[in-house]
């Protein structure tokens, strides 16, 4: 309906009448064999308002805080905290990736953790030590800590870190003692433990365990030393600590770097320690907060290295590993690493090394022995020696083979005396005959309409009843010395094509007994029996048909595959490329678009008026969507149907009528249907785009005493389309 707003102005001679029009969109679909060769369309011609509303809508995006996070890796690996710590108080549960991180608080309240190195070291000898720790959280904090009470010392909780003592208290109790530790700590307790601290947040600081000072309101606060303001404590991140002792006659000296930034040193009297032994390790709690805490290190102080690695010679292997790949017959070559360095070695001469290596079953010397001793001698302070032997792989199964050698050697002052090293591992393979490593190169073609694929030629278009469709396969055994036997290849076509010969390798295959076709709803699944292709060759697979009919659907996909036995005897099922068979409709889509006139005052002018910029260049009046494969000239013609007629009362109507101007020349379309549009046959149809003075113009011829919104149709014509 094209509708007119007119509004009546009070004047003295002329009557004046203002209205808006505007043409409906409308959209049509033309489709073969559903039409005759002429189809129509109306169009809705309506009167705008003066005014557009608006409205605005907002939306919000929160955030999503997420309260616990598992601990990331650790910058390095190191030793295994397994085994080589007495862990006291509460200990959470670990991760098992990283064997050198120890989770010391896992996010509880209330909990305390301390845990000590099992060998003990020499105070008065230097050492140097390298972990990381992580924090997450609030608080308490951690601590990496030497003392002379015991492997079982534990302090307290909360602000106390597991190896201060009670600071609420009336008396100070409950902390390690001959102690010195490193304390990080990411809250400052201001009533108490951090009191008289001018660092009022995350901080560092040595402090004595022991060494505290008697508070107004009853309870006490820690001494600490070489304090240093620490924000990033507890970002989440692994931070790398350095820790060096240094004795010297009676004192020793702590020295110790954060994230590479330098602590200071700290001196305090051996006799703080007692008479020992004396231990190393960490400790941390929570209270009332909560924290995620952990610590990895990386060195192990005041004891000889010993560290074994192997190469596989046979494999042609250059570089020493912990772990390496191997078969039955393999040679292998290990190589043993033992140091005395000066920071963390015995610090004195370590004398009459022997390494001794029980070789694990599966394994033996090129000489068939199972035992290996080699004397190394004296390793002074500084210093270390390596030793090379070479083995063989003498199973042949699938199974991990670990290695560990020991080192044995007087002046070693911490019993026992037997030290040993890392363990290495043979991932031994079990021998058989390679399997099969297929690939599947599917590809289809249109032969009938070879131009409208993809570049992979997995996907065909336009595809009609008729057609003649091409598959092709290309299987190829990539793996040298395998077999393929018993394969079976299955793909499906669409339902009523009509298979018209399948090639195996050139070969013309036969129904039944080189291939079976079996029919489903829809599509018709064929298998081709009995693939046999050995290592390094390939199956060549041509299948030629005629598509039966026209689907109801608007596309037909399959996934061809192979399946078929591996000389172990196992499975080996493949998948080739999804191949697309996408069908043509035929169909041409005619849209066309809202058409406006503006606000005009008639005046009996004889005035022709625009349409307004929304269907004038470059915005198209009308668009097309072809999808035919034959492209067949078309013709559209436009008709005005009927007079304007006013909104609610249609005995009021206008006699105002459409024209269509081409250039100088213009014809009404008023109950005349015009051409305005054409194509020929194999054009693709464009956009129907008019400038202005040209296409569908409104030429006014009338007065009107009555305003309001009025209507009228006009019709599109599609001819000769299809």
């Amino acid at each position: 309906m094209l509708k007119f707003l007119f509004l009546l102005l009070s004047m003295p001679i002329t009557l004046i009448l203002l209205f808006v029009l505007m043409l409906n969109r409308c959209t049509y679909t033309v489709k073969a064999d559903q039409i005759d060769d002429v189809s129509s369309i109306e169009s809705i011609l309506n009167i705008n308002s003066f005014y557009s509303k608006t409205s605005t809508k907002k939306t919000h995006v929160g955030k999503n805080k997420s309260t616990t996070q598992s601990i990331p890796a650790p910058p390095t690996s190191g030793p295994l905290v397994k085994g080589n710590f007495s862990i006291n108080g509460y200990t959470p549960h670990q991760d098992g990736r990283y064997a050198n991180m120890e989770i010391i608080s896992d996010g509880k309240p209330s909990k305390q953790e301390s845990m000590w190195y099992k060998n003990s070291f020499a105070i008065n000898r230097p050492f140097e030590t390298k972990f990381y720790i992580y924090m997450r959280g609030r608080a308490d904090g951690l601590t990496f800590t030497i003392q002379g009470q015991g492997k079982k010392a534990l302090g307290v909780r909360g602000e106390a870190l597991a190896v201060y003592g009670n600071f609420r208290a009336k008396r100070y109790t409950g902390y390690v003692r001959k102690a010195l530790s490193l304390e990080f700590d990411p809250y400052a307790n201001g009533d108490y433990s951090d009191r008289n601290e001018p660092i009022r947040g995350p901080h560092i600081a040595y402090t004595n365990p022991s060494d505290v000072r008697k508070l107004k309101n009853g309870g006490y606060s820690l001494k600490h030393f070489n304090t240093i303001s620490a924000p990033s404590l507890n970002n989440g991140k692994w931070h790398q600590v350095i820790v060096k002792w240094n004795p010297s006659g009676k004192n020793g000296v702590m020295d110790a770097s954060f994230d590479g930034k330098d602590l200071g040193e700290h001196k305090v009297p051996l006799s703080q320690f007692g008479k020992g032994p004396y231990y190393w390790g960490f400790t941390g709690s929570t209270g009332a907060e909560k924290m995620q805490g952990a610590v990895a290190y990386t060195e192990v102080i005041q004891q000889p290295t010993l560290n074994l690695l192997v190469r596989n010679v046979s494999s042609g292997q250059t570089d020493f590993t912990e772990t390496t790949d191997a078969k039955v017959g393999d040679e292998l070559e290990y190589k043993v690493v033992a140091g005395n360095y000066k920071q963390n070695g015995l610090g004195n001469l370590w004398s009459n090394v022997v390494i001794n290596d029980n070789l694990p079953n599966g394994i033996t010397t090129l000489d068939g022995k199972n035992n290996i001793s080699l004397k190394i001698g004296d390793i002074g302070v500084g210093k270390s020696f390596e030793k090379y032997f070479r083995a063989k792989v003498t199973v042949d199964k699938n199974i991990p083979l670990g290695n560990t050698v020991q080192a044995n050697g007087s002046n070693y002052y911490q019993s026992p005396t037997n030290l040993d090293s890392n363990n290495t591992v043979i991932n031994v393979k079990k021998q058989i005959e390679p399997r099969a490593i297929l690939s599947v190169n599917d590809k289809i073609y249109n032969e009938s309409y070879p131009n409208d694929h993809n570049n992979d030629n997995t996907q065909i278009n336009n595809v009609k009843k008729g057609d003649d469709i091409k598959y092709t396969s290309i299987i190829s055994n990539t793996k040298s010395g395998s077999k393929f036997n018993n394969g079976k290849y299955t793909f499906e076509i669409p339902d009523g094509t009509n298979i018209k010969k399948i090639q195996l390798n050139g070969k013309t295959l036969n129904l039944n007994s080189d291939y079976t076709i079996d029919n489903n709803i829809g599509r018709i699944k064929v298998t081709l029996n009995s693939l046999n292709i050995p290592g390094n060759s390939e199956a060549d697979i041509n299948i030629w048909g005629v598509i039966g009919k026209n689907s109801d659907k608007l596309e037909f996909d399959t996934i061809p595959s192979i399946s078929g036995n591996n000389a172990d005897g196992s499975i080996n099922n493949v998948l080739g490329n999804k191949l697309l068979i996408n069908y043509g409709d035929d169909s041409i889509v005619i849209d066309p678009k809202d058409i406006s006139f503006g606000a005009h005052i008639f005046n009996d002018e004889d005035d022709v008026f625009e349409r307004t910029v929304d269907t004038i260049s470059p915005n198209p009046v009308l668009k097309f969507i072809d999808k035919r494969r034959d492209k067949k000239g078309i013709k559209i013609l436009v008709n005005q149907n009927d007079y304007f007629r006013k909104e609610g009362d249609e005995s009021q109507k206008l006699y105002s009528k459409i024209r269509y101007y081409n250039g100088d020349h213009y014809q009404s379309i008023f109950q005349n249907p015009t051409l305005v549009y054409q194509t020929s046959d194999g054009q693709t149809p464009k956009d129907i785009i008019w400038s202005d003075h040209n296409g569908l113009l409104l030429h006014e011829n009338q007065k009107s005493s009555v305003s309001g919104f009025y209507s009228t149709k006009i019709t599109w014509t599609d001819e000769d389309s299809i």
